[in-house]
């Protein structure tokens, strides 16, 4: 992924009273409904609960990018997660509906190469992996698989390996050009997670 920028164009695609709302998040002027922790009401300040409750463990959001993930018109926040000063733990995605902001934890390998038109890489093994996009709830989130790979073992314990895009099956070959095209889209922009680029971008 992409590390840190200077700051460059105003988020335009996020309409003016939902840039305020994920301003007022992210500086820790109003709270944000926790998916993960039953939709209890959270402080970007206790950003650390939606990972852990062990107070040894250091939580901190060091960057933040935007990305329409769900492809409804409306970019949303995510927040780059660092964790015992670790940059490949995980995300939380701040997304606006019901006129509040939720969030939602993903982990880093749920959420990889996070591209400007919202898709990314996911993987759960090397043999389980796709582009996708997300689909948000008021209560979690769900993958929308663009082009993946599944994996299973047959009754000889033999690996079967099959490929998809948009849920048809298609080659190998197929597939890696999807990976490549991919891989060659623009990557989103993180900024450091300061006031004066929160101010700046968010204004």
């Amino acid at each position: 992924m992409t590390a840190g920028c200077s700051v460059g164009s105003n988020i335009s695609e996020i309409p003016s009273n939902e840039q305020n709302d994920y301003k007022f998040v992210l500086l820790g002027q109003s709270d944000f409904i926790c998916t993960d922790l039953d939709n209890k009401r959270l402080n970007i300040s206790e950003i650390g609960k939606v990972i852990t409750t062990d107070d040894t463990i250091t939580v901190n959001t060091t960057k933040f990018a935007s990305a329409d993930i769900d492809s409804d018109g409306t970019e949303e926040v995510i927040l780059w997660l660092n964790i015992n000063n670790i940059d490949d733990y995980g995300f939380e995605i701040l997304h606006y509906q019901n006129a509040d902001i939720y969030g939602y934890t993903v982990p880093y390998r749920g959420l990889m190469n996070l591209k400007k038109d919202g898709t990314f890489i996911f993987s759960s093994g090397a043999f389980d992996s796709g582009i996708g996009k997300i689909s948000f709830s008021e209560t979690g989130y769900s993958i929308r698989e663009q082009a993946y790979i599944q994996s299973e073992y047959d009754s000889n314990n033999e690996l079967n390996i099959q490929y998809f895009i948009n849920d048809e099956p298609c080659s190998e070959n197929d597939f890696i050009n999807a990976v490549n095209a991919q891989d060659h889209k623009p990557d989103v922009e993180w900024y450091d997670l300061s006031e004066n680029n929160i101010n700046e971008i968010l204004n």
